[in-house]
């Protein structure tokens, strides 16, 4: 299903939280979508900046100045993948490449009430790292980080309250062939 512009469903039939995404932390973005269209036929991709601009954007407690650029499978599949290329400043994204490479840096979840599982989050002992608010056309997207490492296979768990309205995607990637000539610059 292709939705240009369009945004995943907020809430699934059960009602709860479900592993709704699978964040991967790659060091090269055109060479991981690549790798995901041409060989395991995974796309296209819809690929955005993140970082600049945010309402709010806080780093370990300290207001927080990254960017990335991430690449977000289409979204009729699930769990989505989204594929994250640290581009400058700090964030939970560089700092996983810097400590571990490339891989599965979080899990991601589409609560029905997302600050109430932000709160049950904290008070179970799991700290918000990184938290950003005011993206996507409709300025009402959130996403917070919580560092679960412990207790979910060394990944943190990604709580998501998508925007309403996606802005335009700096590129929508369907080949290496066909997407690489129109890349963007960082």
């Amino acid at each position: 299903m292709n939705i240009p512009g369009g945004s995943p469903p907020l809430v699934w039939q059960n009602g709860g939280s479900i592993f709704d995404q699978v964040g991967i932390v790659v060091s090269d973005l055109k060479a991981a979508l690549t790798y995901f269209t041409d060989s395991l036929g995974i796309g296209p991709w819809r690929v955005y900046t993140h970082g600049p601009g945010l309402a709010k954007a806080v780093f370990q407690g300290q207001p927080g100045d990254w960017l990335v650029w991430l690449a977000l499978s289409p979204w009729d599949t699930r769990p989505q993948l989204e594929l994250v290329q640290p581009i400058s400043g700090d964030s939970v994204h560089h700092r996983f490449l810097a400590e571990h490479g490339e891989g599965v840096q979080h899990f991601g979840i589409v609560p029905a009430d997302y600050d109430s599982a932000c709160r049950r989050l904290v008070e179970q002992g799991f700290p918000c790292v990184q938290e950003a608010a005011g993206y996507g056309d409709s300025r009402d997207g959130r996403n917070a980080y919580f560092d679960t490492r412990s207790r979910l296979f060394g990944s943190m768990l990604e709580l998501m309250g998508p925007p309403t309205l996606r802005p335009k995607p700096l590129i929508e990637w369907a080949s290496a062939e066909r997407s690489a000539k129109n890349w963007p610059q960082p």
